[in-house]
């Protein structure tokens, strides 16, 4: 035990890596090589941890090596570290991954070297990527921020990886903070890994999503907006924590135009139920902030309408919609003013171009909800910018 680090690896390597039982505790004599300091494992018998999760595990003694515990540097070794720091935080309980199983036998080894008390363990199952093996940064996104950062809530990422090897032994899914604090026991956790599924995750998220309150989800939002360049803030700059209704204002970018609180929240309303990370949130509602969305003109077409049709029913709807006395009708007043129109043309043959004029995509909320976020002049502007692309 009184070899340089090179001598060590050299003469382990000639027994597997480890040193035989008959060679343990050779050597002695002072010098001034630098050394270390190893533990001086039991020959005989073996150590049994009690685990949590695991029950019995047995290490025989005779295979447990001489670890390093204090490097020529004089810096402890993580094994003698972390068995100085938990006893000196009176650590009563250490849960970490099984990946460290194998080195429980070594650790109550130390605890009863040093005559402590030793703590419970608890291994838990390694998260396993969906291909399978060990999640690591290969996989994807592995710290909390990035997945914050991309619009999970906290809430919804509690709630998950609560179930990532974890079961209440019932059919239920979602837990507030309160509810698993009282329903989690470590003996409920299971022995296997458990799959990191991103889409049971983006669904879990969606359902926080649509259970939110609209104001705060609104508040959530705003920061996708403004990073994406589709708003700015103008007065006052929101607050984290402060009120929705404190008089903020934004600027939509692209037109200049200046908009509250109060209509953003109309906006992440029609995509609340579709949401399913609040980074959605730019792409579903990129149609609210621009003067006219762009689009394929083909995607006006329905079916086997000509264009001349469609240009016809646009036509048709804004000679309706120019006699809307208000400028910003409700939903029910697009629908009952433009119900004659779809009982003669067809629902479709009305509604489609009406709602592509409107967004640009394929799938939207309604037109009637669209065109009551948007104003009767937007509207119209709309469907008159929609002819031109048809006569192109």
């Amino acid at each position: 035990r009184d070899l340089t680090q090179g001598e060590i690896k050299e003469k382990l390597s000639a027994f597997g890596g480890s040193l035989p039982a008959g060679r343990r505790g050779a050597g002695g004599g002072k010098n001034t090589i630098p050394y270390v300091i190893r533990f001086k494992a039991p020959l005989d018998g073996e150590t049994i941890i009690e685990d949590l999760i695991h029950g019995a595990v047995k290490f025989k003694n005779s295979l447990i090596d001489d670890y390093v515990l204090l490097k020529s540097d004089g810096f402890p070794t993580y094994h003698l570290a972390s068995v100085v720091d938990d006893y000196l935080m009176e650590i009563t309980h250490i849960i970490r991954g099984e990946e460290w199983l194998p080195s429980a036998g070594l650790h109550k080894l130390l605890y009863q070297a040093f005559g402590w008390e030793t703590p419970y363990f608890a291994h838990l199952p390694i998260i396993l990527a969906p291909g399978g093996g060990k999640l690591s940064k290969r996989q994807g996104d592995v710290a909390v921020i990035d997945y914050i950062n991309k619009g999970y809530l906290p809430e919804a990422l509690v709630n998950f990886i609560l179930f990532l090897g974890w079961n209440p032994g019932d059919e239920r899914e979602f837990f507030n903070l309160e509810e698993m604090i009282k329903e989690f026991t470590l003996d409920k956790i299971g022995k296997s890994g458990a799959i990191f599924d991103l889409k049971k995750l983006e669904w879990m998220n969606g359902w926080y999503i649509r259970k939110m309150e609209l104001g705060r989800l609104t508040e959530l939002c705003v920061p996708y907006l403004i990073k994406a360049g589709m708003i700015e803030e103008i007065h006052p700059v929101m607050r984290p924590g402060a009120p929705s209704d404190d008089g903020a204002k934004f600027k939509v970018v692209k037109t200049g135009e200046e908009v509250n609180f109060d209509w953003l929240k109309k906006v992440i309303a029609l995509e609340q139920e579709r949401m399913k990370k609040l980074s959605d949130v730019v792409e579903a509602t990129k149609y609210f902030f621009v003067d006219v969305p762009e689009y394929d003109a083909l995607l006006l077409k329905w079916k086997k309408i000509t264009p001349e049709q469609i240009k016809s029913n646009l036509e048709e709807i804004i000679k309706i919609l120019e006699r809307l006395e208000t400028k910003f009708p409700s939903k029910s007043d697009w629908e009952i003013a433009l119900k004659p129109l779809t009982e003669k043309l067809g629902v479709g043959e009305t509604l489609w171009p009406l709602r592509v004029a409107l967004s640009g995509v394929k799938a939207s909320p309604s037109p009637f909800e669209i065109a009551e976020v948007l104003g009767k002049e937007k509207v119209l502007k709309r469907l008159k910018a929609a002819i031109r692309k048809v006569g192109q």
